[in-house]
Order: structure tokens, then sequence, then C-alpha cells
């Protein structure tokens, strides 16, 4: 802490704070991921509601004439209900809901394995965007792995495409359901 005060106070905070942070909140630690979801926000919001004040909703220009039965209405509340009990009496679930909302304000959820990095070089970025752009060296790492078998005739260690389509094959049956959630996932971000 001492340094991060040191540092503001030698060059100001201007010039300063940049160090202060890195010293307090490290790049690649869960709290400094957290304030920079914390600075995308602050900029999402203004953002958004320049938006809504641009171009408000319309509101309906009919009632809507598929309303649910009391009856449906009296089991969604009384599920809603429950949940909420679940959450008030269940530590488990109330740690579960606190999490995954410190997510949603997280640039990069706790928990999720992205690959490590050096920066190579950092660019500042003029204009209506601003900000700063890294250039960024990714260590080597793994996804998912398939053996492959070894086309007829071309012996054991020698490059060969015999099994790529096996090796497709389970990608696509992975992507598409058949995995240990099995749920399919989609292909992009």
């Amino acid at each position: 802490v001492q340094r991060a005060v040191d540092a503001v106070r030698e060059r100001g905070f201007k010039d300063g704070h940049g160090e202060a942070i890195e010293t307090l909140w490290p790049t690649g630690t869960t709290a400094r991921a957290d304030l920079e979801g914390i600075q995308a926000l602050r900029k999402q919001i203004p953002e958004a509601l320049d938006a809504l004040r641009a171009s408000p909703p319309a509101a309906p220009a009919t009632a809507p004439t598929d309303l649910p039965e009391l009856g449906q209405v009296a089991t969604t509340l009384s599920s809603v209900v429950e949940g909420v009990a679940g959450l008030v009496t269940d530590n488990a679930k109330r740690k579960e809901v606190e999490e995954e909302l410190k997510n949603a304000f997280r640039s990069t959820p706790k928990g999720l394995e992205s690959p490590k990095y050096t920066v190579e070089r950092t660019i500042e970025c003029e204009g209506p965007l601003g900000g700063t752009v890294e250039i960024r060296r990714y260590e080597p790492y793994n996804v998912a792995t398939v053996e492959m078998p070894a086309r007829e005739g071309s012996g054991e260690g020698s490059s060969s495409f015999g099994g790529s389509g096996t090796g497709f094959s389970s990608l696509a049956a992975y992507l598409f359901g058949q995995n240990e959630e099995k749920e399919a996932m989609a292909m992009t971000t």
C-alpha cells in the first residue's frame, strides 16, 4: 500500500495512478478483474441510457389478448416464492447466486480458464472510443485433444490425415451435446 501511495505522491495522480492500481490490484487477480468489470459497467450504463433516451421503446398499440389464466399465475408465483424461500434457508444456494451476481460484473468470470499470455506492447488509442489496446503473446495450450488413428500403411509416428474425419466428428459431437453436461455449446461467443 505504501508503494502505491508513494507512486501517486511522487508523480501525481495522473502519472502515478497506473502504478498504484497495478501494485494494489495486480493484473490477473480476481480483484483486478472485478475492478475492470466495474470500469466497463461505468462506461456501458450511460451509453445504454443515452440509447434509450434517443429511441424509447414504443408502447403496444393494443392490449395483449393472450394473458395467462389465474391458475397459471398462481402456480408461477408459488414457484417463485419457493425459490426465494430456498435462497433464504439454503446457504449453498445463496452462495451460488451471490457468486453468479458477482460474475455478472466481472470482465472475466471467476473460475473461467483463460490461456496465459505476456503483453508485448501497449497502444493508447485516441478518438471517441479511446482506451488501451494490448498486443499479446499467448503460451501454447490445448482446449481439447482427440486420438486419431494413422492411415493404413503410414507407420507409427508419421504425419497422416487418415483420422481427420474421426477427429472432426468427435469435436462436432462434443459441441452438439455429447459431453458431460449433455448440453450443446455455441461455437462463437
